[in-house]
């Protein structure tokens, strides 16, 4: 980006610098809240269930 706007040979300089270590694993459990990755998982498991349903009605009725 730097040579398009008419600098010659940009200089970039990266910092990584670590908090916590233990912040991060300490709240994993927390992940479960976020409404987001809850979603995902009950559409991906929507399928499943659905046939599983729809299997458990069809026992049923056949019984009858």
């Amino acid at each position: 980006m730097g040579e398009r706007l008419g600098i010659q040979n940009p200089v970039v300089d990266v910092k990584t610098t670590c908090v916590d270590s233990k912040r991060q694993w300490r709240h994993a459990s927390n992940i479960w809240h976020n409404s987001m990755i809850r979603s995902v998982l009950q559409t991906i498991t929507a399928p499943v269930k659905g046939l599983a349903h729809a299997v458990c009605r069809d026992k049923g009725t056949a019984k009858a």
